[in-house]
């Protein structure tokens, strides 16, 4: 059976230490709460309000799960290890702030194998959460999981600027939805700062279109480093529902660490007389970029109305230069301080960068 329910009266009872805590938390109207930190070890917890907490210290989650953060200051570090999820909520966006709710993290945002931070967009009005980091690391088997988590799909329209309309369009966003311009979603934001969440596809009756894919909006100080997976997809279709458009992707970062992970923000498919949704965007914003994975805003697949293919955009933050550290004829040791690849540069600046010499290095060959 499912977890029971757990009141508390004031969220002073609430502990900053989880160790086998497991339940659905109801209690006070104000879910202000602060703490020095929180660590959950094998605890499985819903509030069923959004929680806005305060840490001063860490947040971290060991073979735990929570539901129901929605803004949230750390001053320490964020950490998911051990198969533990976090589920993240934003608020509804008033229009004045860019974001609906904000996620401002002094330290070290950690995903290990096997752990997903899922962020919620609000599914009618697109408020979404706004990350903030000094460093951000998803490691292999890690996830920023968005699929589905933008603006709802609708009977007869979906929700969002590209929402599919008249019961059979699909979201579009970063490209055009299926079934464009009949019903298709129109594009809409930025390419290069995509600060939306994905739109939802129409729906027909009962039978509602499917979401389209959130925002995962990431500002790093220092570095990125991606050897997992960033989604924000649509939402496939069955049925008499169409898909829903691929959401937004945006990380800032001074340096992108070498890694070789996935970020896609893909549209959802749909086989049958329904559309498939558009897909969404991506961009990276960075100084030096070792990222050497694979990035998708590929449009839903559809047997008769599939969607168009979205935007990815990567480029040097702020008025740099480019400048290349090659590694030819072969990448060999560690490339330092400037990593192998692009990395941003004034004009007239003078640097001196070093590889250590590898141990299979032929006739005196030197890699430059």
């Amino acid at each position: 059976g499912d977890y029971g329910t757990i009141y508390l009266s004031h969220l002073l009872l609430l502990t900053e230490s989880m160790n086998g805590f497991n339940g659905y938390v109801s209690g006070p109207t104000d879910w202000t709460w602060t703490a020095a930190s929180l660590v959950a070890t094998n605890s499985w917890v819903s509030f069923s309000n959004p929680l806005v907490p305060t840490v001063t210290g860490d947040i971290r989650l060991d073979a735990s799960t929570i539901k129901g953060f929605s803004d949230v200051a750390i001053g320490g570090n964020l950490t998911l290890t051990n198969g533990s999820v976090l589920h993240c909520y934003a608020q509804a966006s008033n229009g004045v702030t860019p974001y609906g709710s904000l996620v401002a993290v002094t330290g070290t945002v950690s995903i290990a194998s096997n752990c997903v931070l899922y962020p919620y967009s609000n599914p009618t009005n697109g408020g979404s959460i706004y990350f903030t980091a000094a460093n951000l690391a998803v490691r292999a088997g890690g996830q920023i999981n968005a699929d589905g988590r933008g603006f709802a799909g609708g009977a007869t329209n979906g929700y969002g600027p590209g929402r599919g309309t008249n019961s059979y369009g699909g979201g579009g966003y970063g490209g055009y939805g299926g079934r464009y311009p009949d019903c298709g979603g129109d594009i809409y934001g930025s390419s290069n700062a995509p600060a939306d969440p994905g739109s939802g596809g129409a729906g027909s009756g009962t039978n509602t279109g499917f979401a389209g894919g959130g925002l995962v909006h990431f500002d790093v100080a220092g570095t990125a480093t991606i050897d997992g997976l960033i989604t924000a997809n649509g939402g496939d279709a069955t049925n008499n529902r169409a898909a829903g458009s691929g959401g937004g992707i945006t990380i800032m970062a001074d340096v992108f660490g070498q890694a070789t992970g996935t970020i896609r923000a893909q549209g959802g498919a749909q086989f049958g007389a329904y559309a498939a949704g558009g897909g969404g965007r991506i961009a990276r914003l960075f100084r030096s970029d070792g990222f050497s994975g694979t990035s998708s805003s590929a449009g839903g697949a559809g047997t008769n109305y599939a969607g168009a293919t979205g935007t990815v955009y990567a480029a040097l933050n702020g008025s740099y230069l480019i400048m290349t550290v090659a590694g030819t004829p072969a990448r060999h040791g560690v490339s330092a301080p400037f990593n192998y690849g692009s990395s941003g540069a004034y004009a007239g600046d003078v640097f001196t960068n070093s590889v250590n010499s590898p141990a299979d290095e032929l006739n005196g060959t030197r890699y430059h």
